[in-house]
């Protein structure tokens, strides 16, 4: 009996002083491998924190804090590609290119997550053109549980590639992302109000006729809110009024939009009383971008434990839409909630719903008691529907499930095991996937 109590005690101790190894904060990539290295024989979990997302509390681990990792180091114009260290924000990747006369290609909306976790959990923006984040980056660096390095590309380590374009966390720790940039333009949006069925018909054309796309509309509703855009030169003076509209749909747009005309109309009438003009015509300016920058929602973030987000081939979106609607018809659940529709182009990457072809999201917005309980009805039909998460949205997709609809998912978890055979590194998703 003393025997037993001595050795349990033993081992009480020893998981305290593991869980409190403390947080390793590096500010350089040979800081990042050292802090690595330091705990790389010991029994802890890594778990990797300051990506710009919530995580839940583990037991036994290292935290290793990435927000430090901060900061441009290249602009290749020739290559088309800017190098960024991991913990770098997309607002400020996205205003040291715009410094430079560029933009990045296939920028996440999420202008509050770094690049090193937009690229982890495969956000993406708005443009139907582009694909996932993830899908748009032309290397990543990566630092393995051993504290090695890697650089990590199409040609470098070719065979992980696949894999780490959209690693869940799973992988090692993303240490620098190497996005594609593109000549900076300014995007230009109009508005309209689609019935569904419209909306749906119409999204081929949308998908090749514009350079942002999003419909909001609340679950019950048969009519919705979309905002299309351009991206145009950003010169304000060589922007021509544009009157195009999907499909014959009304046009609103910047130039000829109601909250230009009624800028115009100040305009011509209080031109001597220059400081309330100005007032009334800054406010309508930031009005008319809808809170968009490029694509970005420079406004604000949507949290991420507020929303679920589904990825699905565009010819189950019908049904999708059509069952969600019933569902929010029937249920208590949905009261205050929106739904939100965007597309996203194909990928290379093994995790992405999008992977081998274009895809639509399907994103349920919500708040208050009962948002978890509208999530788990929605997430079972968006399951039931072969649709596959957002993995930086709330979500409890599970191992089994992502065997059943992920093509490549028993590849992606060979790596895991050859990258982390050992199950070091610690994140919420790599567990409910249950790869180590």
């Amino acid at each position: 009996m003393s025997n037993t109590t001595t050795t349990t005690a033993v081992q009480v101790r020893q998981r305290k002083e593991v869980a409190h190894h403390g947080t390793e904060r590096p500010l350089t990539l040979a800081q990042l491998q050292d802090a690595v290295r330091k705990h790389a024989n010991s029994g802890a979990e890594l778990r990797v924190v300051g990506s710009g997302r919530r995580h839940t509390p583990a037991g036994s681990f290292v935290t290793i804090d990435v927000s430090g990792l901060r900061g441009i180091a290249l602009i290749d114009a020739d290559s088309g590609t800017a190098t960024f260290l991991a913990g770098t924000t997309v607002d400020e990747a996205a205003a040291e290119l715009e410094a430079h006369g560029y933009s990045m290609v296939g920028a996440p909306a999420d202008p509050h997550a770094t690049l090193g976790g937009a690229v982890a959990v495969g956000a993406r923006g708005y443009s139907p053109k582009d694909s996932n984040f993830s899908g748009s980056v032309a290397e990543i660096g990566l630092v393995t549980v051993d504290g090695d390095f890697m650089a990590i590309s199409a040609r470098k380590n070719a065979q992980y590639w696949p894999a780490v374009q959209m690693s869940l966390g799973a992988l090692g720790i993303i240490s620098h992302v190497t996005v594609r940039i593109r000549e900076y333009q300014g995007l230009r949006t109009e508005r309209m109000t689609r019935d569904l069925d419209s909306m749906v018909r119409e999204l081929d054309e949308a998908r090749s006729k514009v350079d942002f796309y999003r419909a909001e509309w609340k679950p019950t509703s048969g009519h919705a809110k979309v905002h299309v855009g351009w991206l145009e030169d950003a010169s304000p003076a060589s922007i021509p009024a544009r009157a195009f509209s999907i499909s014959g749909a009304p046009s609103s747009t910047s130039g000829n939009g109601i909250v230009a005309k009624i800028k115009r109309a100040f305009d011509r009438l209080l031109p001597k009383v220059t400081p309330i003009v100005d007032r009334v015509s800054g406010a309508l300016d930031r009005t008319e971008t809808t809170g968009l920058r490029d694509g970005r929602d420079v406004a604000g973030r949507a949290d991420v434990d507020s929303c679920i987000e589904y990825q699905f081939p565009q010819a189950r979106i019908v049904d999708v839409i059509a069952d969600l609607g019933e569902l929010a018809r029937v249920s208590r659940n949905f009261g205050g909630s929106r739904v939100r529709l965007s597309m996203v182009g194909g990928d290379n990457a093994w995790c992405s719903a999008a992977y081998g072809s274009p895809v639509v999201t399907l994103a349920l917005e919500s708040s208050g008691a009962r948002s978890e309980a509208a999530f788990r009805e929605a997430e079972g039909l968006f399951i039931r529907h072969g649709g596959l998460p957002n993995w930086g949205t709330w979500n409890t997709f599970n191992g089994a499930e992502a065997a059943d609809v992920m093509p490549r998912f028993s590849d992606f978890t060979h790596i895991v095991h050859d990258l982390d055979p050992h199950g070091k590194l610690h994140s919420d998703v790599a567990s409910r996937l249950s790869l180590h």
